[in-house]
């Protein structure tokens, strides 16, 4: 392939029946849902004047809560449909015209201490609607703020870091009207799952980061100001508190050696994505690919140098099953089982629990003991041992098998080839897609002769994929949707950010779209730059905010680390 297709993203078709992967979620929200009718506004002088919003809260039927929608976080719009947040406040918060009650309580908390929960919708790494109110944060007494951003499915205004820049220009608009908006502006926490968690790992690592502030001003958010030498100044503070993020797709380009990682050794080589159809089987040249991707992990790892929480050295041996690494996976693994077993077995030694079906469906189990339940899974004799005080998980590959972990993924599953998944997130504007991971692309360059004749192996798409991972613009783009990288920066004093105190991740031991090594190295990313993490896999939980089952919930968090 010549470079100016290359330049252009033009890529082979996709093989017959090779659809593009779509997200659990899209902008759209759930089937359904009723079209969006935009206020009326004079889109060409917007402000962020206050008084435009000041006599527009309802509330709710019950009387709970205030609603206020459709607040625009920017004055340079670059998508009306998205880039504006919806915001619920206790209604205890509010007096009738529209002021703050200063007095007014809910949950122990008052408009003026009350944590403010800011949470986005970007599954899939796709834009975001501002969804509608969650009732139990309402009942806790934090203020609920639902943003939208733009992101990868916009064409060329998604285009990274579009939606973490949005989620700042929300923060800015919160504290500029921080007078007449309830809610501590201190204790902003952000929320999401699966591309939201990465959106929210990113807008907890950045905070304050000169490299957002270009963007920031072409958007018109609050507080930026561009100087005539060039430079930039802010006037205010876009960082937060905390960051909760539920099965995050973070560290981007590097998800594919982590899933490879976690996969190579597992005999089961069919996948399904989001919107395949049945199941498709992995071809000869991805199969090669996924051991080299595999075998890339371990160096990787080490030269991050991470820490467990109690101080460990966390390495992986050459043999990727082997060292303190793999050991902290498999305790991670072992004590989610061990909680949720706490959590689902009755005084009579019963276990009981609930089992998504897709994203909707729900179906109960039902088994006389703890044994009874292993006893459903396959081969527990060759990955797990019951010890005093509870069960250990022995074998990756073992698990991954006994439990019958579906796979999600091909190979590349997140920079695919033919640019169907993540890639349009970045490139230039008038790139439909590119190919973003330097680590695919380095294994790409080094075996290619020895991939070529492999069946499923591509040449132009090889060759496409390689001339990208070397471009300095993508490296950049990159770098700042990686929070991983970012905090590691920061402990090594190569960057400064204000980055949040507080990090918690939640994943699903069933989790088949993304691997549960990304979650814990994005938490001890943020120890080891100082942060205070809450770490915790869910035993049998898939993709998705799942919480709870003995592992406490984010509200209970919230309210943990506000008092």
């Amino acid at each position: 392939m010549d470079e100016i297709k290359i330049k252009e993203g033009i890529f082979p078709a996709p093989p017959t029946g090779d659809a593009g992967e779509l997200p659990p979620m899209n902008a759209g929200g759930p089937p359904g849902r009723e079209p969006i009718i935009l206020p009326e506004l004079d889109w060409d002088n917007l402000t962020l004047h206050w008084a435009q919003y000041q006599d527009k809260w309802t509330l709710s039927e019950d009387g709970t809560y205030y609603a206020l929608k459709f607040v625009y976080y920017a004055t340079k719009l670059l998508s009306r449909d998205h880039q504006y947040m919806n915001i619920y406040v206790p209604a205890a918060y509010l007096s009738p015209d529209g002021t703050v009650n200063p007095v007014g309580a809910c949950g122990g908390y008052t408009a003026r201490t009350a944590p403010v929960v800011m949470y986005n919708n970007c599954g899939g790494w796709m834009s975001s609607i501002p969804g509608d109110v969650n009732p139990d944060y309402i009942r806790a007494g934090f203020v609920h703020v639902n943003v939208g951003a733009r992101s990868r499915d916009l064409g060329a205004v998604g285009k990274g870091p579009a939606a973490c820049v949005d989620q700042k220009a929300a923060v800015r608009m919160l504290r500029l009207n921080d007078e007449m908006i309830p809610g501590d502006k201190n204790r902003i926490i952000s929320c999401g799952g699966s591309g939201g968690g990465q959106m929210s790992s990113i807008l907890g690592a950045t905070g304050n980061m000169a490299d957002y502030y270009p963007f920031l001003e072409e958007i018109g958010a609050a507080g930026i100001e561009k100087l005539p030498d060039g430079t930039y100044s802010s006037t205010i503070p876009d960082h937060i508190y905390a960051s909760q993020c539920f099965c995050p797709i973070a560290d981007i380009n590097n998800s594919d050696i982590a899933y490879a990682w976690q996969r190579f050794d597992d005999p089961n080589i069919r996948f399904s994505g989001f919107a395949i159809v049945g199941e498709k089987e992995l071809t000869p040249f991805q199969l090669a690919l996924q051991k080299d991707l595999a075998a890339a992990y371990a160096p990787y790892i080490n030269s991050l140098e991470l820490c467990s929480e109690d101080g460990v050295p966390l390495r992986l041996g050459e043999d990727l099953r082997s060292g303190s690494y793999y050991e902290q996976m498999l305790r991670n693994i072992s004590d989610a089982l061990n909680a949720w077993l706490k959590d689902k077995t009755a005084p009579d030694g019963s276990l009981t629990y609930e089992q998504a079906i897709g994203f909707e469906g729900k179906e109960t189990h039902s088994f006389p003991s703890a044994d009874a339940y292993f006893a459903s899974l396959k081969d527990t004799e060759r990955w797990l041992v019951k010890e005093e005080g509870g069960y250990r998980v022995t074998s990756l590959p073992g698990f991954i098998q006994g439990t019958a972990l579906p796979r999600g993924k091909a190979v590349p599953g997140f920079d695919t080839f033919y640019c169907q998944a993540e890639n349009n997130a970045f490139g230039q504007p008038e790139e439909a897609g590119v190919h973003f991971s330097e680590s695919v692309g380095s294994i790409l360059e080094k075996n290619k002769a020895r991939y070529e004749p492999l069946a499923g192996a591509e040449e132009c798409d090889m060759d496409a994929y390689i001339a990208h991972s070397k471009r300095e613009d993508l490296k950049k783009q990159v770098y700042l949707y990686n929070a991983t990288h970012i905090l590691l920066d920061n402990a090594a004093g190569k960057v400064k950010s204000d980055f949040a105190k507080f990090w918690r991740t939640r994943n699903g031991t069933a989790d088949e779209h993304t691997s549960f090594a990304i979650a814990y190295n994005l938490c001890m990313a943020a120890k080891k730059a100082g942060a205070e993490v809450d770490y915790s896999l869910i035993w049998n939980a898939p993709h998705g905010d799942v919480d709870g089952d003995g592992t406490g919930t984010f509200v209970q968090w919230v309210q943990n680390i506000c008092n």
